[in-house]
């Protein structure tokens, strides 16, 4: 992000990473010089998707702590999408059952 928005302002100082991390935690090749792993930005669980989830968590009797815990998350802000998404097809499943 910071790149992006230096390149946006044409700002050219560069930002400094020591030499196996990036500020994102993105890992270096191991000997410093560049090629960084990155991975994609997350997209986070959208408000309807959580609403959702809440919605079909009460109507289930679904503890809200335990599905989070089950997500490896402490808040539904913290849910990607495909967690998100993943959840509410979970939790409609169980209407089946």
């Amino acid at each position: 992000n910071a790149s992006l928005e230096e390149e946006l302002q044409g700002t050219t100082e560069s930002a400094s990473v020591d030499e196996t991390h990036h500020r994102d935690g993105a890992i270096l090749n191991g000997n410093g010089a560049g090629n960084a792993v990155s991975a994609a930005p997350v997209r986070y669980a959208t408000e309807k998707q959580i609403v959702c989830i809440q919605g079909l968590a009460r109507k289930h009797g679904v503890p809200v702590p335990e599905l989070l815990k089950q997500a490896g998350v402490r808040v539904f802000n913290d849910l990607s999408v495909r967690q998100a998404s993943q959840m509410i097809e979970s939790l409609k499943g169980s209407s089946a059952n």
